[in-house]
């Protein structure tokens, strides 16, 4: 995490004037031992894991739901007097319990959110072991109990080692980095700021520590400082807050401008500083307005988007921070302006890149099948979601927690009343938004993913709307599954039971769902079902069994689908033509319709050198109907003043089919 940290200062050149300190951070990712199974003495020091396979973090085992060990041998020194060690894990999928040297230190239920462990006592100088037993096995009360999306298992994300003070920084604060900075804009424009900083006193007698945060620019000059003195008992933690007024900020400004300031909180015992920690965070405002208008600092800003998972073929969910740069790129290609970190909450790494590249979040509880809401699981729900809220409530980027009950809702505002709050009662139920304050602010609404026709989903939409006069309303997920393996000369529809999912149904069915969200006011955000195709055990339809082929871009991040095309010229300002229906390039019939997604004012179709015309694209779209393909190969080309694109189809006569 704070490796991620420093990679950001950099790229925003934070020069902030630091001294050297008893903190630091390192990974320990490389030369763990691995066994898919369970074995009974592998928590021992001494056994043997030589015959183990070798693994690298991240790490996931995602064909079967089980347990797995890894074990790592450290060579260390003594810990100082004065010092204290704690071991961090980034994500371990469903349940690990934490060994060190043979000692129990910790169990954590959750997956999807990172936690850390005390484990000072239990080192020594020289060989120590670290050992921990993952199992992604459904559990009825933790969260996901199960559903259509795969639950990998292993240790999906990083681990390290921190090495701290005894005063200072709570780091035993759910997992977070201990300073929490949020702001509320004034009329004038000014920006309150309130630091947070989570502290602990470790040491037998009381200390009188002195707190000091100072605010960085993203030019490195320093803008603000805050100060306060608090005397801590033995053993006491306690948070304390600082406070200041900024006067005219910048403000963090989505798309248009993602200025980040910098948070330099220091720690010191009276005698020396004990701890310091870099905390990047933005200023910014959101609110739904009355005439139900998300709004961005005071101003209408257009919430567009898609649902993301960013598992990967061959890596599950522990992927790599190029992987999600990747994807960012993807998405910033398309011109999304915010997603939805569905069915899994993300890594640091994924709220760093919208942070920095002005995206909307929107994230919560992982997603999938309940078990009975029992007290069990609604004690394991507030825990990963104080989790959630604690490691990430710096970042700018997310704008609303989504939760799924009522009590988990109340606990999110709770937490963090700066931000919305969506809550709903199951996945596909429709239910109020809510704002921090638990008050009514909009509409929460999911369609189902089996409803396929466009018309259907505007008059659910219609009609829910109806119900609940006056409130926005949020489509969270919409969309239908296309393959680029199934191509068809008409637009017929998916056939799940078949496995029959045509692209060109997809980009259809996309092109009807957007004219019909689009032409509604009262719906403030809308997330497409989703931009790439995942892991899903529950399903078997489509291409390929145990995948949701309903992204707009394949599994392994190769082809962008149709419908990716029509969508980036809905919402993206890059200058592009592209010809739909490409992959449909053996056809058997002469006369067909072309099909040109671009986002500039006209095209000009050409097949094989000849001018077939020039239309005006209307809602993105330019259809150029009963065109003539000769037998062979054709040269099919779109263009638009420096812009084109070129595919080729081949007719071939039609095979009779043998009585």
């Amino acid at each position: 995490m704070l490796r991620v940290l420093k990679m950001i200062m950099a790229m925003l050149c934070l020069c902030v004037p630091v001294s050297a300190g008893a903190f630091s951070q390192s990974e320990i990712n490389a030369d763990w031992r691995f066994m898919s199974e369970d074995v009974a003495e592998a928590a021992a020091p001494e056994f043997d894991d030589r015959a183990w396979i070798k693994a690298t973090l991240p790490h996931s085992f995602n064909s079967y739901r089980g347990v797995g060990w890894y074990r790592k041998a450290l060579d260390l020194k003594a810990v100082a007097r004065g010092d204290r060690v704690y071991l961090q894990f980034d994500g371990a999928a469903l349940v690990a319990d934490v060994y060190i040297n043979g000692h129990s230190v910790g169990k954590h239920e959750g997956g999807y959110t990172a936690f850390r462990y005390d484990i000072t006592k239990f080192l020594m100088a020289g060989r120590n072991v670290i050992a921990v037993k993952v199992d992604n096995s459904a559990r009825a009360h933790i969260a996901p109990f199960g559903g259509e999306a795969t639950v990998e298992g292993g240790l999906h994300r990083g681990v390290s080692l921190i090495q701290a003070r005894d005063v200072g920084i709570d780091w035993l604060d759910h997992g977070g980095n201990g300073v929490a900075v949020t702001s509320a804009l004034t009329l004038n424009n000014h920006a309150d700021l309130k630091v947070n900083v989570a502290l602990r006193n470790q040491r037998a007698r009381s200390v009188k520590m002195t707190v000091n945060t100072r605010i960085f620019s993203r030019e490195g000059m320093m803008v603000m400082q805050m100060t306060r003195n608090v005397t801590l008992k033995g053993g006491e933690a306690q948070t304390l807050a600082l406070a200041g007024r900024m006067v005219q900020p910048k403000l963090w400004n989505g798309r248009n401008d993602p200025y980040l300031y910098a948070a330099v909180t220091e720690i010191s015992d009276g005698n020396e500083t004990q701890e310091r920690i870099v905390t990047h965070f933005g200023i910014r405002q959101v609110q739904i307005d009355a005439q139900h208008r998300f709004l961005l600092n005071g101003q209408p800003y257009r919430v567009v988007g898609v649902n993301l998972n960013t598992g990967r073929a061959g890596k599950g969910q522990a992927v790599s921070e190029s992987d999600i740069a990747e994807d960012f790129d993807l998405l910033e290609d398309m011109g999304v302006t915010a997603v939805r970190i569905a069915p899994f909450a993300a890594s640091q790494a994924v709220y760093h890149e919208a942070d920095r590249r002005g995206i909307l979040v929107v994230t919560g509880l992982p997603e999938g099948k309940r078990g009975e809401l029992t007290a069990a699981f609604h004690a394991n729900t507030g825990q990963q979601l104080r989790e959630l809220v604690r490691q990430n409530i710096n970042h700018p980027s997310i704008v609303a927690w989504e939760t799924r009950a009522a009590t988990d809702a109340a606990i999110v505002a709770s937490e963090d009343p700066s931000r919305l709050t969506l809550s709903a009662v199951g996945t596909d139920n429709p239910a109020l938004l809510l704002t921090a304050a638990g008050k009514p602010a909009g509409i929460y609404f999911e369609p189902k993913a089996s409803v396929n026709e466009a018309a259907t989903l505007s008059g659910v939409i219609d009609a829910f709307h109806a119900a609940h006069a006056g409130y926005p309303m949020a489509i969270l997920g919409y969309g239908t599954g296309g393959s680029v393996r199934h191509q068809s000369e008409a637009v017929t529809r998916i056939d799940p039971v078949s496995g029959w999912h045509p692209e060109a149904f997809q980009a259809a069915y996309h092109e009807m769902a957007w004219a019909h969200l689009r032409a509604r006011p009262a719906v403030w955000a809308s997330f497409v079902w989703q931009v790439f195709d995942s892991a899903s055990e529950g399903r078997n339809d489509g291409d390929q069994t145990g995948m949701d082929n309903s992204g707009l871009i394949t599994y392994d991040r190769k082809v962008k689908k149709d419908a990716f095309w029509y969508y980036k010229a809905q919402w993206s300002a890059q200058p592009f033509v592209y010809v739909a229906n490409r992959r449909f390039h053996e056809r058997t019939g002469r006369v067909t319709q072309v099909k040109i997604y671009s986002n500039q004012p006209s095209v000009t179709l050409t097949v094989n050198g000849v001018v077939v015309g020039t239309q005006d694209v209307q809602g993105g779209v330019a259809t150029f109907s009963n065109v003539s393909l000769a037998m062979g190969t054709n040269t099919v080309r779109a263009e638009s003043g420096a812009h084109l694109d070129e595919v080729r189809w081949t007719v071939r006569p039609a095979v009779p089919i043998l009585p």
